[in-house]
């Protein structure tokens, strides 16, 4: 079973980390969201409520942000608010309802995921593909950490990949796109002064 579970986050780690690689915010949220369903899956399997709960949390939200900009309701400032308010909730029911030890230790690991998601939830409402890498590559290492800890190879691999991929979908597609209005600016500036 053991194995069945970590294949099932390798196979989930291939999506987000070719998320970062895409050239829309809509791609992005594609990539994610089938990501995050098979982490969900995983995350539920090893008993990891938080990172279950939050992966689920995350395939809402990129379904409902994959319609911003189409449909006036995805628009809602109240969807920022909602997704914080259910990661909060989630931390709360962790140690509640899913009986998740009380210690200081498991209060720090359950809260490292629901800083990243919270960060991602920022970042993914935001329409520039180069500012969702920006948030994403903030909240990574805490992903990193969580999936260290609750023994997730594929969570492991897939947010160190991702902080890759994010380093280069920044230089490839963030840079290159810096250089090029840069390159214009400069150009707009010469033929006024002509």
């Amino acid at each position: 079973m053991f194995i069945f579970i970590q294949a099932i986050g390798i196979v989930a780690m291939i999506f987000p980390a070719l998320s970062f690689q895409q050239k829309t915010q809509k791609r992005i949220l594609l990539f994610q969201l089938i990501g995050n369903s098979l982490f969900f899956v995983q995350y539920l399997l090893l008993n990891s409520y938080v990172g279950a709960f939050l992966n689920l949390i995350a395939i809402i939200r990129a379904l409902v942000y994959s319609q911003m900009g189409k449909r006036k309701w995805a628009d809602s400032i109240l969807w920022l608010y909602l997704f914080l308010l259910l990661t909060v909730a989630t931390y709360v029911l962790t140690f509640t309802v899913f009986g998740t030890e009380r210690t200081t230790f498991n209060y720090i690991v359950e809260l490292m995921p629901v800083i990243g998601i919270s960060i991602q939830h920022f970042g993914f409402r935001m329409k520039e593909a180069s500012k969702v890498r920006l948030m994403y590559l903030f909240s990574a290492p805490l992903w990193v950490a969580y999936a260290s800890i609750r023994m997730s190879i594929g969570g492991i691999l897939v947010d160190s990949i991702n902080i890759v991929s994010i380093i280069i979908g920044m230089i490839r597609l963030d840079r290159k796109k810096e250089v090029k209005t840069e390159i214009e600016e400069k150009s707009e500036n010469q033929n006024d002064t002509k």
